[in-house]
């Protein structure tokens, strides 16, 4: 352990503050965004960086939208009643449906979203057909692949298309990333007191963490400060003067650690060299809507060793899905799960905010149990809709029995059930005040 280390893990609560759906609302809101949400009336100075940013995302739509058909025919298919599929092929089969119409589609679309499937069901069955190279009722292992690519295209799009929505003022990500930036400012080159663990895709936090060293470093300080990934990473936009990861204590400059376990969705990986790209401004991710000879994904690198454009492979997201098979084979991210290890192994306290401890992390789960030193101190940050004493009162008021209210809540299997089977009563403090609550006793505590 190393005194007054702290260790922050960070689920999706933290973005769900941002208004960025957490996993299980992605399927709903993949088959509910409409075009009708990239209108903007205002024409508010202060919100035209926000509406080109809106703008550029939705240069993809047309791309989203033609994935989430493939994914809406499998889970019809796949997950609906049997009326609702007879229905759905038989008009496939007299129209085709390349002719649907926009109110068919829609129409297909709010049966997909009602029929309640987890995304660890859907992405592990993907897994398995594809890594046993299986087939599924009548899908090759091919149709399976591109129907998981599908969702996962989906996933990036709608996580890119919120973030783009996203107000830079005073929002939560940007609130939290101030505290974060503002503890490593008042503390020496030579402490390491300070890590960020999380599992969201999205680049919301990072991207506020680094607009503020940003504009630190371009005030002339003279020892930098800049957020450290924890593996090699190479700067897709060419102009970003910013320092490699590995290589910013080498060089004597102050790191924010940020450890990103499950992928980001600005980030791209070259097949051929296995570099990992990573942009602060954009959610790279997207290229993967382009068309497969689309030049955004070209890998800057292998493009010098290749003759034709066409030859050079193209880059690709990482997202390690949520599912009981993930494959975490990468090395960088081996990298980041081993630095991880270590940092929890040290810290003094770790703090756990807006994460519900599914199940399905059992990589996460396996790491916080091997490596939490028997005296951390662990706080767990979660939602006031978590909590167990609102599920209370409700039953309560319906005049309920003791019994049936306790049968009742235990069969809801809330976050503090699993994270009081996984952890020793008497070494976790669990609050109900959410990221919010925590932003606000910080924010007061700096100002005493």
């Amino acid at each position: 352990m190393i005194k007054n280390k702290t260790v922050y893990i960070l689920g999706a609560g933290i973005s769900k503050a941002d208004e960025v759906p957490i996993q299980s609302e992605l399927l709903y809101q993949i088959f509910t965004l409409s075009p009708e949400d990239f209108n903007s009336n205002t024409s508010s100075f202060l919100q035209l960086k926000i509406n080109r940013s809106e703008q550029n995302v939705m240069k993809y739509f047309e791309a989203f939208d033609n994935q989430r058909k493939i994914l809406a025919d499998f889970i019809i298919n796949n997950f609906s009643t049997e009326i609702e599929k007879e229905k759905y092929n038989n008009k496939k089969t007299v129209v085709g449906s390349e002719n649907f119409t926009v109110n068919d589609w829609n129409l297909i679309y709010s049966i997909s979203k009602d029929l309640n499937i987890t995304m660890e069901d859907l992405f592990t069955l993907f897994d398995k057909v594809i890594l046993g190279r299986e087939h599924f009722r009548g899908y090759t292992t091919e149709m399976i692949n591109e129907k998981q690519e599908a969702l996962k295209k989906c996933i990036i799009f709608l996580l890119a298309y919120k973030s783009a929505k996203i107000s830079e003022i005073n929002n939560i990500c940007s609130r939290f990333a101030k505290l974060i930036f503002n503890k490593r400012i008042n503390s020496s080159y030579n402490d390491d007191l300070l890590t960020i663990i999380t599992m969201n895709w999205d680049s919301i936090l990072e991207k506020e963490i680094y607009r503020l060293c940003r504009e630190y470093n371009n005030a002339g300080s003279k020892i930098k400060i800049y957020p450290d990934l924890c593996f090699y990473d190479y700067c897709f936009n060419k102009s970003d003067k910013r320092i490699i990861s590995t290589h910013i204590k080498a060089k004597k400059n102050k790191n924010i650690k940020f450890l990103k376990l499950h992928g980001s969705i600005n980030w791209l990986v070259c097949p051929n060299c296995k570099r990992i790209y990573v942009d602060y401004d954009e959610d790279i991710a997207i290229y993967e809507l382009c068309y497969e000879l689309s030049t955004e994904r070209l890998c800057p690198e292998c493009i010098k060793e290749f003759i034709k454009d066409n030859d050079v492979p193209r880059m690709n997201s990482i997202l390690i899905t949520p599912t009981f098979i993930k494959d975490l084979n990468i090395l960088q991210l081996k990298n980041i799960w081993h630095n991880a290890l270590i940092d929890i192994s040290e810290a003094s306290k770790i703090i756990i905010i807006g994460y519900s401890f599914p199940e399905a992390d059992f990589e996460m789960r396996y790491l916080l149990k091997k490596a939490i030193n028997q005296k951390t101190e662990i706080e767990v940050i979660l939602h006031s809709s978590d909590n167990p004493l609102e599920y209370r009162k409700t039953l309560v008021s319906k005049k309920l029995s003791n019994d049936e209210i306790e049968k009742i809540i235990n069969k809801l299997d809330l976050p503090e059930k699993r994270y009081h089977s996984f952890f020793n009563k008497d070494k976790i403090s669990i609050s109900y005040f959410g990221i919010e609550g925590y932003i606000k006793g910080e924010e007061k505590n700096e100002k005493k």
